[in-house]
C-alpha cells in the first residue's frame, strides 16, 4: 500500500508530465528548480521526503504559458494565479482538480488540489549597487505581502526561516496585521517590481519567489543552458550546470539535511 506522501508525489508527477508535454508541443522554455533539480541529481526523482515539484521559466515564457492555458486550455491542466483571484501565492500553480489534498501548512488548514509550482525567472540589474537596491525593494515587497497573508499564505512551519522572519511572523500574528494590509495591492506592486529588468537583457537573473529569495540569483547564462535529467519514470529539462546552481543553493548538496529540517509543506492526499 502506498503512503500518503507517495500518493502525493505520484499525483504531482502526472501534472508535471502534462506540463512538460505542453511545453514541448508549444515551444515553451522550462527547467527544474530547487528540490526538483536536487532530486533529479541526487535521487533521480523525488527527494524521498519531499512533496512538491518546482519548475522555472524565463518571464516571457511564463507569461505566454499562462495566457495559452487560460485561452486555449492545456492537457487537463488548471491554473491558480493571483491575477485570476483564485490564489494567495505569487507563483503560478498548475493543479489537478481530480485529486484533493489537505494543506496543514497554513493557519487555516484548507482543502486544496494536487499541484506543481511554476516560477518566473526575472532579470536582475547588471550594476552591483543597482542589484543591492533592487534586492532590497523586492525583499520589502515580499515581506509586506507575507504580512498581509498571515492566515492564508504564510508557511508557519518552514524550518528554513531566519530568526528575524520568525519574529516578524510572531508579531504579525499577535497584532493581526493582515487585517489592515491589502494583499491585492501588495501583490500587484511586487509583480511590477519583479518585471522591472528583462531576463534577456540582463547578465544576472533570479528566481526571487523561490524559498531562498536572493540566494537564487545566478548568471543569466546559467538559467539559459539546459539538458535532460531522469526524474522517476520520466525525463525533464534541468539546468546544465547543476553543480554551480545546487552548491550555491544548498552548499554540500549531496549530504541530506537533518531529519527535523526535511518536512516543509505538510500536505497529504485527502
Amino acid at each position: 500500500m502506498k503512503s500518503k506522501l507517495r500518493n502525493m508525489q505520484l499525483a504531482e508527477l502526472e501534472i508535471a508530465k502534462n506540463f512538460v508535454m505542453l511545453c514541448q508541443q508549444h515551444n515553451f522554455t522550462y527547467f527544474m528548480l530547487g528540490g526538483a533539480m536536487l532530486g533529479a541529481v541526487r535521487h533521480r526523482g523525488f527527494i524521498p521526503w519531499d512533496d512538491d515539484i518546482d519548475f522555472g521559466m524565463p518571464r516571457a515564457d511564463y507569461e505566454r504559458l499562462k495566457k495559452f492555458i487560460l485561452t486555449k486550455g492545456g492537457n487537463d491542466i488548471s491554473v491558480l494565479d493571483f491575477t485570476l483571484g483564485n490564489s494567495h501565492d505569487y507563483p503560478m500553480k498548475l493543479v489537478d482538480k481530480n485529486i484533493r489534498i489537505i494543506n496543514r501548512n497554513v493557519e487555516s488548514q484548507n482543502t486544496a488540489y494536487a499541484w506543481i509550482d511554476i516560477f518566473p525567472v526575472d532579470g536582475f540589474p547588471n550594476n552591483r549597487f543597482a542589484r543591492w537596491i533592487h534586492g532590497f525593494v523586492l525583499l520589502a515587497d515580499r515581506a509586506f505581502l507575507k504580512l498581509s497573508q498571515m492566515s492564508t499564505g504564510v508557511a508557519l512551519e518552514n524550518p528554513y526561516r531566519t530568526g528575524i522572519e520568525k519574529t516578524i511572523i510572531f508579531i504579525g500574528k499577535k497584532i493581526k496585521i493582515d487585517r489592515i494590509l491589502s494583499e491585492r495591492f501588495l501583490m500587484k506592486r511586487l509583480d511590477k517590481d519583479l518585471k522591472r529588468y528583462p531576463f534577456g537583457k540582463s547578465k544576472f537573473a533570479v528566481n526571487f519567489m523561490g524559498a531562498y529569495k536572493l540566494k537564487e540569483t545566478f548568471s543569466t547564462s546559467l538559467y539559459s543552458s539546459y539538458k535532460l535529467y531522469q526524474f522517476e519514470d520520466a525525463q525533464f529539462v534541468g539546468l546544465e550546470d547543476f553543480d554551480t546552481y545546487l552548491h550555491g543553493m544548498y552548499g554540500d548538496y549531496m549530504t541530506p539535511p537533518e531529519p527535523q529540517k526535511r518536512d516543509k509543506h505538510k500536505v497529504e492526499v485527502e
